[in-house]
């Protein structure tokens, strides 16, 4: 489901395949923790959507807690490559002001090795 596509130790790279659903994922822990480590919430975590087949309000309220505990603790989500249909979700469920959106990974990138914390979660 979360796999890691590349980590330069600046920057991890990490994709989501499948479906992202409270009874799948989230009953035994932080899937990001899990494939980066208890550090995960001090790094650049891009987070690359395009293998996202669904994701129900749990998922996009996990994606709010762990881009406010990463801000806490220093580090960036970045989201990033959604499909039209889950970019236009996000878009009616106004998440681009709380969470940062690219359009693709290079954008991620790009966000992540600028100065980057201007956005601060609500």
């Amino acid at each position: 489901m979360f796999s890691v596509q590349s980590d330069d130790g600046e920057v991890a790279c990490v994709a989501i395949a499948g479906k992202v659903h409270q009874e799948d994922v989230f009953q035994a822990g932080d899937p990001l923790e899990d494939v980066l480590g208890t550090e995960s919430y001090c790094r650049k975590v891009l987070l690359d959507l395009s293998g996202l087949q669904a994701i129900d309000s749990s998922g996009f309220c996990w994606l709010v807690r762990r881009q406010k505990r990463m801000f806490q603790k220093g580090g960036q989500l970045i989201l990033h490559s959604a499909s039209p249909r889950l970019g236009e979700t996000l878009g009616r469920l106004k998440m681009d002001r709380i969470l940062r959106i690219t359009r693709d990974r290079e954008s991620a990138i790009r966000l992540a090795r600028s100065h980057g914390r201007d956005i601060q979660p609500r």
